[in-house]
């Protein structure tokens, strides 16, 4: 399960997540209705808790630990950038920074995350030293980073869902070659048919020959 030692949380709340973090785990391998008859809790309640943690980090298991899929996508054209790292913590975040900045196919001009400990005051002033306005999602309100919450269910429906990985290479690889299908093989019905990377390149000015 999600060990404390993954998340920052302040002293006065630790037991408050530790059993949170139970539930959500019985969640994970039961779903949200088996996990609310066994804990005495509405399975609406555990959605909830599970919309809170960082819609825009997913949760994945590997070989009995839990690593965190980092995802950033375009919000015109669905492209995205996945990257796998062991911890949940700002200096991943700033990693992952670096990695948008190198991966994307344009420059970043705005980054909206939530408010997650692992996006707290440093990796603000990281984007904002980058040049890159830096917006927080409102408080409880995880649908404006609806699109990448879908995206997540399809990282699990497609990806993490049909297969195993034996170890945090293995898994951090594999994902690599998902970033590249989803970008530039999948169809998607929300781009009318078209793959991400067909979207982005019908924004993109044509380039003039030399």
């Amino acid at each position: 399960m999600i060990k404390l030692s993954d998340v920052k949380v302040r002293p006065q709340y630790r037991t408050r997540v530790r059993y949170r973090l139970v539930v959500l785990e019985y969640a994970w391998e039961h779903g949200p209705a088996a996990a609310g008859r066994h804990y005495g809790l509405s399975a609406r309640t555990i959605r909830r808790w599970r919309k809170r943690w960082q819609v825009d980090v997913k949760y994945v298991q590997i070989a009995g630990r839990w690593a965190f899929q980092y995802t950033a996508l375009d919000d015109c054209t669905r492209f995205r950038i996945l990257r796998l790292y062991r911890r949940l913590h700002h200096r991943s975040s700033l990693a992952f920074l670096a990695e948008l900045r190198r991966a994307f196919p344009f420059p970043i001009q705005r980054l909206q995350c939530d408010h997650g400990q692992e996006f707290s005051f440093a990796f603000v002033l990281g984007v904002e030293a980058a040049g890159i306005r830096h917006r927080y999602i409102r408080p409880r309100r995880p649908q404006q980073n609806g699109k990448v919450e879908r995206s997540h269910r399809i990282d699990q429906e497609e990806f993490w869902g049909r297969q195993r990985f034996p170890d945090f290479e293995a898994a951090a690889a594999a994902l690599r070659g998902w970033e590249t299908r989803y970008n530039y093989e999948r169809f998607s019905l929300a781009l009318q048919g078209r793959t991400p990377a067909e979207k982005l390149a019908a924004h993109q000015p044509p380039r003039q020959a030399a």
